[in-house]
């Protein structure tokens, strides 16, 4: 797909805009800002076992979204570039889930092994062709992952689980910001609002 330069440079300005606020603003760190230390064991039951587990489960199927995601923006830096940092922000939500799951003590390396396996035996398609259908999708996709995130932080809030609260906390707050990222530019050269 061809792009004018003033499409491409209006898709390059709010990509490093997002970059930009994501690295000074909201960027965290899976081994500093998550709260390790005060894991309590005797918060453990199979039902958070089993939800972290699920969110674990839909955050494993990166590379399936990103080789998708890539596919359709690769003709365009700030999409693209888009795409990848997007990738790596969702790429934490799957090993701070994992972590949190093993750290527990609630799954067992083996266990989290064979789940792995179960998960990666699956490819995950693009629901869409077009980078305006995704676009679409991606923002109800980070809209409603936020809602459940949310929603789960709230839970271990009530809980007394402090270290679910801040994995929920970082995850939804991502969610929420790639739910309101900007769109990729439609095949008629004009940004998607």
């Amino acid at each position: 797909m061809t792009f004018s330069p003033g499409i491409r440079e209006k898709m390059y300005r709010l990509y490093l805009e997002f970059f930009e606020v994501a690295e000074s603003k909201r960027r965290w760190n899976i081994f500093r800002d998550i709260p390790w230390d005060k894991l309590d064991i005797s918060k453990n039951n199979e039902r958070k076992a089993v939800c972290v587990e699920t969110f674990c489960a839909e955050e494993l199927y990166l590379p399936d979204y990103s080789s998708g995601g890539i596919g359709l923006t690769r003709s365009m830096f700030g999409a693209a570039w888009f795409q990848a940092c997007w990738s790596y922000e969702e790429s934490k939500h799957g090993l701070v889930f994992r972590e949190y799951l093993t750290r527990s003590g609630m799954r067992s390396e083996v266990e989290f092994a064979k789940f792995e396996a179960t998960i990666f035996g699956q490819r995950w398609s693009l629901p869409f062709t077009t980078g305006r259908q995704m676009a679409c999708y991606g923002a109800l996709q980070e809209a409603a992952t936020y809602l459940a995130y949310k929603a789960q932080k709230d839970l271990a809030i009530i809980e007394g689980d402090q270290v679910l609260e801040a994995i929920f906390m970082y995850v939804s707050r991502d969610e929420a910001t790639h739910a309101a990222a900007p769109a990729p530019p439609t095949s008629r050269g004009a940004l998607l609002s």
